[in-house]
Order: C-alpha cells, then structure tokens, then sequence
C-alpha cells in the first residue's frame, strides 16, 4: 500500500494482551514540524526528539525538556504546546517524530496488565526516557511509509510491533524502579463501595478511546461478566455501557467545545468506530448534534 499520497497510517499491534492502536500522520513523516498552539489528545502522544532541543509546556507549567535521543510520553487529556527555548542556542533546528496511540488492555495477561499500568494518568505530566534506540527504528518506518515499496505494509506492522516492544520495556523498567503496584485494579471482599467506584472509573477513563467491553472490565476486575452487571447497577445505578457512553459523551462535548477537531474525527476520538452511531448517541443524550452543539456553545461564549 502506498501511504505517500495522504500521510495518514493506522497501525494495530498486540503485545502480551496489549493491544495498541498507533495514528501515524504530518507530524511522524514531517520530523520538522515543532510548534503548536495549546491543544490536547484524547489518546496517548508520542514524542522523540531527532535534533536540537526543545520543550514541552503542559497546563501545569511543567516544563519537560527534550534533546536527542529523549521520548516523552504526553497523557491523554493533558494542554500542551511545544517551544524552542533561547538556551538551545544556535545549532541544529528542532525536530522530532511524533504520533498518537490508544491502548486496550486484556487483563487475564499478567504482563500486560503489569506493563499497562506503569503509564502515566490522564492529565497529568509528560514523562520521558533515553530512546535513542527508536531513532533508527522510527526512520525507517518513516521511509517505508513514504517510499511505497512492495510488501511494505508487512515491513511497516513488524516495525511498529519492534517499536512498541521496546517502548513498553523501558516503561516497565520505569514503573518497577517506582514501586508502583503492578495491579491496582482487581476488586476483593474489602473494597469500599468508593474503591469499587473509583476502579471502575479509572479503568473506563483510561480505555474509552478504545473498543472496550464488558468482559475487557470484568477480566480487569479479576471478576465473572455477571458479577459487574451487579455492581455497576448497585455503584452507579446503571449498566457498563450506560457508564462507558456518558464518559463518552462528556469527553466528545469537551472536543467540541475546545477544539476544532470535525466531528467525524471527534466520533472516533471518543471510541466508537462508526460516525453515524457518535450521531444518533450524542443527539439521544444532549439533545442536538456535535454540529449543533459546538455552534451554540462558541454563539453563548
């Protein structure tokens, strides 16, 4: 497949019951393009820096500092933008590779679970790490994209998947030197009606840009299917589905409101794969359109 026309890839890999989702567009095969105005993602973003230096500034004021060789992962839902700081001097300009990632996780799989954890929260601050090792990987995955060879879709999945290894075992070498419990998740006799809530809360907000479903929640849980219809209806006095579609809904009404993102794009943001069903579920619970919606929100602002 020739990518060079459009520049917009979508590449899905499983690792250990992790499945991710990688978005790659201008701003992978286009390692120049740096500055941005404050913006956020509903999915994981992807930064590595080629040459020069340059900052990422999040809502916090956190200042994360890159130079090559570096990766910082950016949190889903954390304002960001990207600046070239006076102390860079008068070297090479800036560049980096970056892309967007979903993850889902099948907790069943003791490692991926393990390793899925150790990801920073969403909205919280960009972590970064020593990955020159991806400069080659990612460079050539770059070329196979542009260069439109035979059987490069082949050589483009098996990069990735090479990618993905090594990023996830740099991160669970990071989460390991924290100490951080490895599976937060499951619920047991002792939980607290809060616990119960609060676990349910964070795995559907972790998760809800992805194709997730009941079982991919009961198996986090450690617990049958029927045992979370209990206790979602007895914790939130509605089913799983009702939960993972409002926290769909306020996510897209978020986008609509904040950005200029189309709607389309908007629908598959949030999680679901068709457009048409984003339509018919946001109409049935706010009462118009996206289309509607953005309009009326920017006309009262």
């Amino acid at each position: 497949m020739n990518y060079s026309d459009f520049y917009h890839v979508t590449i899905e890999n499983e690792i250990e019951g992790i499945n991710v989702t990688s978005m790659l567009d201008n701003g992978f095969v286009h390692p120049e393009m740096i500055y941005c105005d404050a913006h956020f993602h509903t999915a994981y973003e992807v930064h590595l820096c080629l040459a020069g230096g340059y900052t990422v500034i999040s809502s916090s004021g956190k200042k994360t500092r890159l130079t090559p060789g570096k990766l910082a992962i950016i949190p889903p839902n954390c304002y960001h933008y990207t600046a070239r700081e006076p102390e860079t001097g008068l070297g090479d300009l800036p560049s980096k590779y970056s892309f967007r990632f979903t993850i889902s996780v099948s907790l069943s799989v003791k490692d991926g679970k393990r390793i899925a954890e150790f990801l920073p929260e969403p909205e919280s601050d960009p972590v970064v790490f020593d990955a020159e090792w991806a400069i080659p990987l990612l460079g050539e995955l770059r070329d196979e994209i542009i260069g439109g060879k035979r059987y490069n879709r082949i050589l483009i999945d098996s990069l990735m998947l090479r990618f993905w290894i090594g990023f996830f075992r740099e991160f669970a070498k990071i989460g390991e030197t924290k100490g951080k419990d490895p599976s937060p998740f499951f619920l047991s006799q002792s939980d607290t009606r809060e616990a119960r809530e609060e676990k349910i809360d964070v795995f559907i907000n972790r998760n809800y840009a992805s194709p997730i479903t009941e079982k991919d929640l009961a198996d986090s849980l450690n617990i049958s299917v029927r045992q979370l219809s209990r206790i979602c209806v007895d914790t939130f006095g509605k089913s799983f589905r009702d939960v993972l579609t409002e926290v769909r809904i306020r996510r897209a009404m978020r986008l609509l409101e904040e950005t200029d993102i189309p709607s389309e794009q908007v629908s598959f943001d949030v999680g679901y794969a068709a457009p048409s069903s984003f339509y018919s579920v946001f109409r049935k619970k706010v009462g118009m359109t996206p289309s509607e919606y953005r309009k009326r929100v920017r006309r009262e602002s």
